[in-house]
């Protein structure tokens, strides 16, 4: 491996672990909340945001849009 390729693989390991960090910070604080289900990290295009599993709309509002400078949606779980 050459050395930008090392630089490359250490940055984007480091915001890998920002991201899982902040997907496990944000789930602890919502997991109380009724209604919200779990916390989940965005794939492919997605990925670097953080979705919010909720089973009842109205949890929505304990939803933040943003967190840790990450973008978080949420998904509905379908009955």
């Amino acid at each position: 491996m050459r050395v930008n390729e090392t630089l490359i693989t250490a940055i984007v390991s480091d915001e890998e672990n920002r991201l899982y960090a902040a997907s496990f910070d944000l789930e602890t604080k919502l997991l109380n909340v009724s209604g919200v289900v779990q916390v989940d990290i965005g794939e492919g295009a997605s990925f670097g945001s953080l979705i919010v599993l909720l089973s009842c709309p109205d949890a929505r509002q304990q939803v933040p849009a943003q967190f840790e400078g990450y973008p978080v949606s949420i998904k509905l779980l379908e009955d």
